[in-house]
């Protein structure tokens, strides 16, 4: 039987992530110029709509059954959907 001698390898660098969210991302959102492109434009559009849906929705919304305070409101008038939603459903 022949004795094996023991011969180090050179070292590698460490492997690149491939799993996990930040390497999702890195592949699905910003792959190539063109899905990097397209990811920023949806982000600059939803930056653009979504705060003042949330204004609307929320903050300035109305949350009582009061219909001249729905009326003068500028927000969501949430009390119509309390009081009608057996005719909406």
């Amino acid at each position: 039987m022949t004795a094996q001698v023991f011969q180090a390898i050179a070292p590698r660098p460490a492997p690149v992530k491939v799993e996990g969210f930040v390497a999702w991302i890195r592949t699905n959102l910003f792959g190539d110029l063109r899905t990097s492109l397209g990811t920023l434009a949806i982000g600059a559009v939803l930056l653009w709509i979504v705060p003042p849906l949330i204004q609307w929705l929320f903050i300035n919304a109305i949350w009582i059954k009061d219909y001249q305070a729905c009326h003068n409101g500028s927000g969501a008038c949430w009390g119509v959907i309390a009081e009608k939603y057996r005719i909406i459903i």
